[in-house]
């Protein structure tokens, strides 16, 4: 029985190796919105996980400070990457300002309407 549903999930290998794949092809076609794209649903996900740890204080009270802690961190930081994602991947990566922004200049020229520099 077992051994027929791990034969069942294939497509699980097949989804991490196809995923790079694409993720690498749009890089090379345009790095900078997919830099974008990628570091707002890094800040979706932070968002998110922020929020449950703050649900996850009420449902487990073990250790509730670093799930206080960790919960308005990842909020905060959620919101910030959200509101100003190019400036987040800039941020990010570290190292010289200038090296870092160079590969996102062409984004910062579209205007997304959601982005505020």
């Amino acid at each position: 029985m077992a051994e027929k549903e791990v034969a069942s999930l294939w497509w699980i290998v097949w989804l991490r190796a196809i995923a790079p794949l694409i993720l690498g092809i749009f890089l090379l076609g345009s790095p900078g919105m997919t830099t974008v794209v990628l570091v707002t649903f890094v800040g979706a996900f932070r968002l998110i996980d922020g929020i449950f740890s703050l649900v996850g204080m009420f449902i487990d009270r073990s250790a509730w400070g670093s799930k206080l802690a960790l919960g308005i961190l990842g909020i905060l930081v959620g919101i910030y990457v959200l509101r100003h994602p190019i400036w987040a991947s800039v941020l990010a990566g570290g190292g010289r300002l200038g090296d870092r922004l160079r590969p996102v200049q062409a984004a910062a020229e579209i205007d997304y309407g959601w982005v505020t520099l």
